[in-house]
């Protein structure tokens, strides 16, 4: 179903995460179960509003708490570099589609019908798995330290590495540049956030 990458990320130096429809974490105490959890509220928090401006991961919010980098990081390594990636395949391209376009549709781009039929075109295309992986070092705030690279077999690799800012830079532009390549790539991550915590959320409260 979902495939989560986690590297460097408190207790996992690097670990894969195969969701499916039905999930149970088993493991003994300080194994990472509550980890990976606390994982994916800090991402379902950095694409709120207003941190989702500010940082490129926010580890501090109301949806979880993390501390500062050096408690995040592996080993208290705060040279390694943070990494986290997802995989999904065919079997959610119509709903990430669907859910995209609407997005858009209650957005005031004057390229708004534009970047509907590229999403449309592109998600038609699409029928083998989709990666896309994030890379971060401890200077969350500066979104010139985030590498972003995706896969796919009928798309090919895309590697965004920006390293200088030109006069005319805005940050805000070149986040919104990345989550729109995303879209037309990918149909964006927020959106595999936000089910993939639901669902495990929901699974968890049946269990308790």
């Amino acid at each position: 179903m979902f495939k989560v990458r986690v590297k460097n990320f408190r207790g996992f130096e690097d670990e894969t995460f195969d969701f499916s429809r039905i999930n149970i974490l088993i493991g003994e105490n300080s194994a990472g179960k509550s980890s990976i959890l606390k994982f994916l509220l800090a991402l379902k928090q950095s694409l709120q509003m207003p941190y989702s401006q500010d940082y490129n991961l926010t580890l501090s919010g109301n949806e979880a708490d993390l501390g500062n980098y050096y408690e995040t990081i592996y080993n208290h390594e705060t040279e390694r570099n943070l990494g986290f990636a997802f995989e999904f395949g065919e079997d959610y391209r119509k709903e990430y589609a669907e859910a995209m376009i609407n997005g858009i549709k209650r957005n005031d781009s004057i390229h708004k019908e534009k970047d509907i039929k590229i999403i449309n075109e592109i998600a038609s295309k699409i029928t083998s798995s989709v990666i896309v992986e994030y890379e971060m070092n401890q200077d969350l705030s500066n979104h010139l330290n985030i590498k972003t690279e995706f896969y796919n077999q009928e798309l090919g690799n895309i590697k965004l590495v920006p390293k200088t800012k030109s006069s005319n830079f805005s940050e805000k532009k070149y986040r919104y540049q990345i989550n729109l390549l995303f879209v037309i790539f990918t149909l964006r991550t927020s959106f595999i956030v936000n089910y993939l915590i639901s669902r495990i959320l929901n699974i968890l409260k049946k269990g308790l």
